[in-house]
């Protein structure tokens, strides 16, 4: 294992390497000229930014000639950052390339939260969504929970921490960090936190600048991924209710706020650094002014002088003497323009003569006398490694002046205020205890303590030890952003997910685990239906990799260059069909994505591919589209034919197809952008005609997925930028699907059949799962199995019917086989409520999972949710002695159960089957340490544990 770690250490080192050799070329000239022209009346356009970087890429390979095996290639610095922009912003423009003003962005949420509240007492039909991100982080990998802007102090108590994600609100800490739970704040306009100041002399109190502050671009306008900024959200009542203050009227300048600070002696005045500007407010954040003008990123007060304050743009520092009415620049000597490069800023109690800058260009630079000047120092970019605006952070000492850290993608350590650094931190290798999650947010000291902090990628990192030794601390933490999901074919406790910064991550509640199985930014997982030991793991630049063990180990099954977030798909009759979107075109493999295997099936006719749909009802009916045109191939890709014409491309670009699992000819289609009523179409004839199907009730931001449900009545699922809705073919317009679902991006949704559940991946709190509604076409009020008297007893309601003819009650012991116990005759045709009822006598151990068949007059028929019920005890387990040497002894109630050992990383280690009730196994070929063990009887019942072999 040790030695797998050490590979990717240095795999992933070189990939980092690579990525920041050079800077940001393509924001400057001769690729990107800033024009005169380009105000807040015109602002900067996508496609300018998509050139240029288009250009500069084109410039850099022609001059640079390494290259990677394949058809990979090493990639520059600040090329993950912009696909990830492009990814995100290029749907989600006009079609002129136009960014979207962000005032309608609040005002269609003001709309559709008020119809959302005034719906809520009628709906009859509501949503159950429950997070699903395990209370436990990865451990001891190169991943984490998700990345953390910014962090505050409880005023008087350290121990409560308050900590502000990228897209997923605000969090709190009441024991140091070691368990989080969120702040209510999952309803806010605005998920994105950049700042969180808290009242000292009362801290229920709370502030909010809202706003992902650490990605896009230095440029007005274009700093946008994930969620916009709202302006400032105020609660006071330590974070139980929120309200909006502040900033409506400049939401049109897109304005994005940078860094808030509240005065420590008069709390209603509050200051914040924006990309427009210095803003202040003197009544606590319901009116505001801009003092000074200009890109400012950091703002401090003097620790020991509230009317002084300082702030640094891109050239270096400016100083207010009256409490930030009045602004003058000082000095620092940094050669950017406005839209250049970061430069922060530190400063200390300890000694507030003390000032430090760092910044792009002329490296750190260090004031004595209060800003008046600035000595450089020596650079810490060899050894912390910060690129472009994404991070670049100073944390100075409380007590010492010169003591200070700054962090990049790892983080440096000086003693003597700059002349000289030492790393403090190891971003490769996560077996090391001063090992930190690459890509340094901020960084705090902790108010009369010793601790330091670090907000990063993966969540929050704190030091004991002045930063010799470091400590993740993220259990609790729901903020992944993830991009998509697969189910485990069988376990309704296990599915794998693609995240942001965090890689793809197999949760398994069963043993209460996240596994990290695939590096870089997660994408699209893949498991085998039927042998969910070979999984696909796909991160960034299609880079697709099979496993064969569960992700222990793996191999390459890449096609080469795919885009960010790339489809990719399994044929769903023959598991060894590949299918991949890529750059060049749709790609197949029909060996299990053996390298070299795949062939190009649209070259030269669609390229650029963002989605693609598939069905059982037919697999050589294929559909696939980029943003602009949808085609399809009806003999597996030997022809295509192009079926654009319908679909309003030319007001909004296509994002995700889905076709019906029994007719391939019933295709759908969702659409991104802002085009009113221009949501979702379906096409009846396999896209030869199209049918507008977005109805009247959806909210005007993007639509990002849809899903079609089996056995149902043409239901369809849609996952927006504004949550989950719902249709099918008997509605007449969509339902809002949402209840206990915060106000999140919904990327991708994906129905695990066994159990009828829902599951949502969402950009910023991690992937959630809610009950369906009922796909059965009668009308079915209730559905519930329960323990009596040592049976469980099944029973439903139904308010209507129509040509029903029976009911089937079915059982599952592992949520996937189910088979039939017993009919019930149906009512036929009804509109009165029914009660019906069935008594399972022979319940097997442990809990069972039992769904409803409803079978038609005409032999049609539909499946319900599953219920879960138990009377018997579990599986009854002994295995002693317990830690053990490697050798021990395992018991069991009954024999022939299916006994499985896995180590932590999820490696098979052992198995058999028991064929006596005592079985004596031996481990002592295995390493130290903690095993997982599950066996299943020959009922089904299940149980699992823990082996310690010391």
């Amino acid at each position: 294992m040790k030695t797998t770690l050490k590979i990717l250490s240095v795999l992933l080192f070189s990939l980092i390497s690579i990525q920041h050799i050079n800077a940001q070329k393509w924001m400057e000239s001769p690729f990107f000229n800033p024009a005169p022209e380009h105000t807040q009346d015109k602002a900067y356009n996508f496609h300018d930014i998509q050139k240029a970087f288009q250009e500069f890429e084109k410039e850099y390979w022609l001059h640079e000639t390494e290259r990677c095996e394949g058809e990979d290639k090493p990639k520059f610095k600040g090329y993950n950052g912009f696909k990830r922009w492009e990814w995100f912003n290029e749907p989600r423009v006009y079609p002129t390339g136009e960014f979207p003003r962000l005032e309608h962005l609040l005002q269609e949420y003001e709309q559709f939260s008020a119809r959302e509240n005034e719906s809520a007492a009628e709906k009859t039909a509501t949503a159950n969504w429950v997070n699903l991100n395990t209370p436990t982080a990865p451990v001891m990998q190169l991943s984490g929970m998700g990345r953390i802007n910014c962090l505050a102090f409880h005023p008087g108590n350290t121990s409560i921490l308050y900590a502000g994600a990228a897209c997923g609100g605000v969090w709190k800490s009441i024991n140091a960090g070691q368990s989080w739970n969120v702040l209510n704040t999952d309803q806010l306009p605005s998920l994105s936190i950049t700042s969180i100041v808290i009242d000292p002399t009362n801290p229920n109190n709370i502030y909010l600048a809202t706003g992902d502050n650490f990605t896009g671009f230095i440029i007005s306008g274009v700093l946008k991924q994930g969620h916009y900024s709202a302006g400032i959200a105020k609660s006071t009542d330590a974070g139980q209710t929120w309200s909006m203050v502040g900033l409506p009227s400049i939401q049109a300048a897109k304005f994005i706020p940078q860094d808030l600070i509240m005065d420590p002696i008069t709390p209603n005045v509050l200051l914040m650094a924006a990309n427009t500007g210095i803003w202040r407010s003197a009544d606590g954040g319901v009116n505001w002014a801009m003092v000074q003008a200009n890109f400012f990123y950091s703002i401090a007060f003097n620790p020991l002088n509230h009317n002084v304050v300082y702030a640094s743009d891109a050239r270096g520092l400016y100083r207010s003497n009256d409490n930030g009415l009045t602004w003058a620049y000082m000095t620092g000597g940094y050669p950017n323009s406005s839209q250049a490069g970061r430069v922060s800023l530190g400063v200390t109690p300890a000694d507030t003569n003390y000032i430090y800058l760092w910044g792009p260009t002329a490296g750190f630079k260090r004031s004595t006398n209060g800003g008046i000047s600035f000595t450089t120092t020596t650079n810490p970019d060899p050894v912390a490694q910060p690129y472009g605006y994404y991070d670049r952070a100073i944390g100075v000492s409380l007590t010492n002046p010169l003591e200070l850290f700054v962090g990049g993608v790892t983080t440096a350590k000086s003693t003597n205020g700059g002349s000289t650094w030492a790393s403090s931190s190891d971003f490769l290798n996560p077996l090391l205890d001063n090992y930190i999650h690459p890509d340094i947010k901020r960084i705090y000291f902790e108010p009369g303590g010793s601790k330091v902090y670090m907000t990063n990628d993966a969540g929050v990192s704190v030091s004991l030890d002045g930063g010799a030794t470091w400590l993740d601390i993220n259990n609790g933490l729901q903020i992944a952003e993830v991009y998509k999901i697969a189910n485990h074919p069988f376990s309704p406790d296990t599915l794998m997910y693609g995240a942001q910064d965090n890689g793809t991550i197999r949760r398994d509640a069963q043993t209460g685990g996240m596994l990290v199985v695939g590096n870089g930014d997660g994408f699209q997982p893949l498991y085998h239906p039927t042998n969910p030991q070979i999984i696909y793991t796909n991160m960034q630049n299609g880079q697709i990799r099979k496993s064969m063990d569960g992700g222990a180990t793996s191999v390459s099954a890449s096609p080469g260059q795919m885009l960010w977030n790339p489809p990719h798909l399994m044929n769903p009759l023959n598991p060894n069909t590949l299918y991949a979107g890529c750059v060049g075109g749709v790609k197949r493999s029909h060996a299990a994505g053996l390298q070299g295997s795949y062939v190009h099936l649209t070259s030269g006719i669609l390229d650029q591919i963002r989605s693609m749909g598939i069905t059982k009802a037919d697999t050589q009916r294929i559909y696939a589209a980029n943003l602009a045109t949808m085609m399809v191939t009806t003999n597996g890709g030997t022809n295509w034919t192009n079926i654009t014409a319908g679909l309003p491309t030319n007001l909004a670009p296509i994002t995700f197809i889905a076709v019906s699992s029994t007719n391939a000819d019933r295709v759908y289609a969702c659409l991104s952008g802002y085009s009113s009523g221009n949501k979702v179409f379906m096409s009846t004839n396999a896209g030869t005609t199209w049918t507008n199907y977005s109805g009247s009730n959806l909210p005007n931001v993007p639509v990002n997925c849809i899903t079609y449900v089996d056995g149902s009545n043409d239901a369809v699922y849609i996952g927006t930028d504004f949550g989950v809705f719902f249709r099918d073919g008997a509605a007449a317009d969509w339902t809002s699907f949402n209840s206990g679902l915060p106000n999140v991006v919904v990327n991708h949704l994906d129905v695990f059949y066994p159990a009828m559940k829902l599951r949502a991946a969402t950009y910023g709190r991690g992937v959630w799962e809610t009950d369906m509604l009922s796909s059965l076409p009668v009308g079915l009020q209730s559905f519930t199995a329960e323990c009596k008297n040592s049976n469980v007893e099944v029973t439903w309601q139904t308010t209507s019917e129509l040509g029903s003819d029976y009911f089937i009650v079915e059982r599952s012991a592992d949520g996937a086989k189910f088979q039939g116990i017993g009919n019930v005759k149906a009512a036929g045709t009804s509109s009165e409520t029914r009660n019906y009822a069935f008594v399972d006598a022979s319940p097997i151990y442990g809990t069972a999972n039992y769904r409803l068949k409803q079978v038609d007059l005409d032999g049609e028929h539909k499946y319900s949710p599953a219920q879960t019920a138990g009377c018997n005890d579990p599986l009854e387990v002994l295995v002693y002695p317990n830690p053990n040497d490697g050798s021990f002894s395992i018991r069991v109630e009954e024999p022939l159960a299916r006994l499985e050992i896995r180590s932590l990383m999820g490696d098979l280690v052992y198995q058999t089957v028991l064929n006596t009730t005592e079985t004596r196994i031996d481990l002592g070929h295995q390493a130290k340490g903690v095993y997982i063990y599950q066996l299943v009887s020959p009922f089904g019942a299940r149980q699992s544990g823990k082996i310690v072999v010391r």
